[in-house]
């Protein structure tokens, strides 16, 4: 057996044939899925591009989709659910590697980014306005059902 790590914690690479007694203590859940995001008060998502998937591994999730909007109204902050509440942080965030691409946002040509507070079961998201400076939260005033925002977020689990 190999275990690279300290204090026995770290990965097991056994070479052991005894399956029953191998036993690892970092990549002990390991899993793959796909959910469909609730989303907030006036905005449903177009349900063709209802590929939303995440990878969990132990307790670092990370999520992937496309929101494509197909209908909205009000003027509602937008969120979406996540498949696992995200730990408490104390003063951190659920906030970890983030990759977001958006089309018609408006108030939002210098940037988009998701966000999730520690602790909390939703995503939420930012634009920030050419020459500005200021992150703002958006909100359904901001898009139309030709919206699109792609989303790879990676979080910690609680």
């Amino acid at each position: 057996d190999l275990v690279i790590g300290t204090s026995g914690h770290g990965i097991d690479f056994s070479a052991n044939s005894h399956y029953s007694t191998m036993t690892s203590e970092l990549l002990d859940w390991y899993e793959e899925g796909t959910y469909i995001p609730s989303t907030n008060s006036n905005l449903t998502l177009n349900t063709t591009y209802d590929d939303w998937a995440y990878t969990r591994i132990g307790r670092q999730v990370t999520v992937r989709g496309l929101i494509v909007v197909a209908s909205v109204s009000g003027s509602d902050n937008i969120s979406l659910g996540l498949p696992f509440t995200v730990a408490s942080l104390g003063n951190a965030t659920g906030s970890g590697g983030v990759s977001n691409m958006f089309i018609n946002v408006d108030h939002t040509e210098a940037g988009c980014c998701s966000f999730i507070s520690s602790g909390s079961s939703e995503m939420r998201f930012y634009g920030m306005q050419g020459g500005t400076g200021g992150w703002t939260r958006i909100t359904n005033d901001d898009i139309a059902t030709n919206t699109e925002i792609y989303v790879e977020h990676t979080y910690f689990a609680a």
